[in-house]
C-alpha cells in the first residue's frame, strides 16, 4: 500500500499488553519509527494498559493519560509528567496495538469486546508464533491487522501502524461522502422531486389554445420530466455507490420495457414508442430493480443523439445462441453466489442451452437482452449514441455504464444482416432460465 500524505506527527497510539517487558520492547520500537527514513510516521505517543476493562475505560473516557505514564504500570524513567493534560476529542487515539490474551479476557472475544466499544479506532493485533490462522481471523472480525510477536521489528511495526491508520482514515472519508451523499439524494428526492410535481400538476391544469403558449407549457411539462428522470438516475447511482456488492435476480424483461415505454411517452409527445414482445417464452436477465432506469436512460441518449421527431422507436427483448470463448463476461461486482433464489447460471458444456453460462472449452451460450429500433435510425445515429453511452459524462450515461458493468452487459450496433432488413442498438445482458 503507499500513503501519499504521511499523517502528522503526534499520532496517539493505545497498547494493550499484559507483558510489561512485551510493552517495554514494543514502546521502545515506537519510539525509535520517527528515525526510520521510509516509515511515514514522524512521531508517536503511547498509552499502555494491561487489561480489557482499563482499554475500555480509557477509550470511552475519550481522554489519555500523559503519553509516558502506564495506567496499570509504573512511569517510565526519566518520565516528564504532565498532570495538566486536557481531554482530547473523540476518538482519543489513532490505534489500538491489541494482545489478544489478557488477564481478563483471551482471544477472538477481546477484539469483539474492543471493536465494541469504538468502531473509530483501527485496531493491529499481536499473536503468538503459532497464532497465525487466530491473525487471519481476527481480520476477518474487523481487525486491521496482525502482527506475529516474534517477528515484529521497529521498521514492520511502524509501517504496519501508519498503513493502519491510512485504512481507517480513508474509510472515514469514504463514509462521510456516503454521508453526504445520502443527503443530498434525500434532499433531491423529497424537495426538488416534490417541485417538479408540482410544476407537472400546474402543467396539466392548463389548456391554452395559443400555439406559442401551448409550445411554452411543452417546454416546461419536459423541463418537469427531466427533472423527474433526474432524481430517478441520482436515487440509483447512489444506491449503486452504498451496495458495491449487489444481489442480482432473474427480472423478466418484457414488463420492465412496457414501463418504460409508458415513461417515455409522458416524456416526449413527438415521438411513438412501442414494446415489440419476443415470440419465445418470456426473456429473463440478470438485472435488478434499477433496470427500467437503465432502458430509459439509453432510449433517452438514443432520442437525443437522433433527434427523431414524429418517427417511431421500437423496443424489443431479444434471446439468442452466441458464440462464446469459454465463459459468457459478468460484471465484476455481481458474482453468481449473489443471486436470489439460489439461482446458478447454468452451464452449457459448449453446447446451446437455456443457461447463460458456456463450457471450459467454448461453444456457444444464450444472450439476452434488449435491442432498440426505427426506420429514421441510421447506422451512423446508433454508433454515436453507442460511442455517447460509452464516454458520456452526463449523469445518465454514468449510469449506464455503472448498471452495465454491474449486470455485466455492453451496448453495440448490431449491423443488417440477410434476415435483418435495419441496423438496431442491442444492449446485451446475461441470460437466467
Amino acid at each position: 500500500m503507499t500513503v501519499s500524505d504521511p499523517p502528522p506527527a503526534d499520532r496517539s497510539i493505545l497498547l494493550v499488553e499484559d507483558d510489561d517487558i512485551q510493552a517495554r520492547l514494543y514502546r521502545t520500537m515506537l519510539q525509535q519509527i520517527a528515525t526510520l527514513t521510509d516509515t511515514p510516521l514522524e512521531s508517536l505517543s503511547v498509552e499502555h494498559v494491561e487489561t480489557l476493562a482499563a482499554a475500555r475505560d480509557v477509550i470511552e473516557s475519550g481522554t489519555e493519560a500523559d503519553p509516558d505514564i502506564d495506567t496499570d504500570g509504573d512511569t517510565d524513567a526519566g518520565a516528564d509528567i504532565n498532570t495538566d493534560t486536557e481531554p482530547t476529542t473523540t476518538p482519543p487515539f489513532d490505534l489500538i496495538l491489541l494482545d489478544l490474551n489478557l488477564p481478563d479476557s483471551s482471544g477472538l472475544d477481546t477484539l469483539t469486546s474492543v471493536l465494541g466499544y469504538t468502531d473509530e479506532i483501527p485496531v493491529v493485533v499481536l499473536t503468538a508464533m503459532d497464532d497465525t490462522e487466530l491473525g487471519q481471523q481476527a481480520v476477518e472480525r474487523g481487525a486491521q491487522d496482525f502482527l506475529m510477536k516474534e517477528h515484529v521489528t521497529p521498521r514492520l511495526l511502524g509501517q504496519t501502524v501508519a498503513y493502519a491508520i491510512e485504512r481507517q482514515r480513508q474509510r472515514a472519508e469514504i463514509e462521510r461522502q456516503r454521508r453526504e451523499l445520502a443527503l443530498l439524494h434525500w434532499h433531491v428526492r423529497h424537495e426538488y422531486r416534490d417541485d417538479a410535481a408540482v410544476i407537472l400538476g400546474w402543467a396539466a391544469e392548463l389548456s391554452p389554445s395559443d400555439p406559442d403558449t401551448q409550445r411554452t407549457v411543452s417546454r416546461i411539462v419536459d423541463a418537469g420530466e427531466h427533472i423527474v428522470d433526474l432524481t430517478d438516475s441520482i436515487g440509483a447511482m447512489v444506491q449503486a455507490i452504498e451496495t458495491p456488492n449487489p444481489v442480482l435476480r432473474s427480472v423478466a424483461l418484457e414488463p420492465v420495457l412496457e414501463m418504460a415505454v409508458d415513461r417515455l411517452e409522458t416524456r416526449y409527445d413527438n415521438v411513438e414508442f412501442e414494446c415489440d414482445p419476443t415470440p419465445e417464452a418470456d426473456v429473463q436477465v440478470l438485472a435488478d430493480r434499477f433496470l427500467e432506469i437503465v432502458v430509459r436512460a439509453v432510449v433517452h441518449t438514443l432520442v437525443e443523439r437522433s433527434g427523431v421527431s414524429q418517427q417511431r422507436v421500437v423496443l424489443r427483448p431479444f434471446r439468442a445462441e452466441r458464440e462464446t470463448d469459454g465463459r459468457l463476461e459478468r460484471g465484476p461486482n455481481s458474482e453468481s453466489k449473489d443471486i436470489e433464489g439460489d439461482q446458478r447460471l447454468a452451464d452449457t458444456g459448449g453446447e446451446s442451452g437455456s443457461g447463460s453460462g458456456s463450457g471450459s472449452e467454448g461453444g456457444s451460450a444464450i444472450s439476452a437482452g434488449f435491442e432498440l429500433l426505427g426506420p429514421a435510425l441510421e447506422t451512423s445515429v446508433l454508433e454515436a449514441t453507442v460511442d455517447e453511452l460509452n464516454e458520456g459524462s452526463d449523469i445518465e450515461l454514468v449510469l449506464v455504464r455503472t448498471f452495465l458493468e454491474r449486470y455485466g452487459g455492453e451496448a453495440a450496433v448490431v449491423h443488417p444482416t440477410a434476415d435483418e432488413e435495419e441496423p438496431v442498438l442491442r444492449v446485451e445482458l446475461n441470460a437466467t432460465d
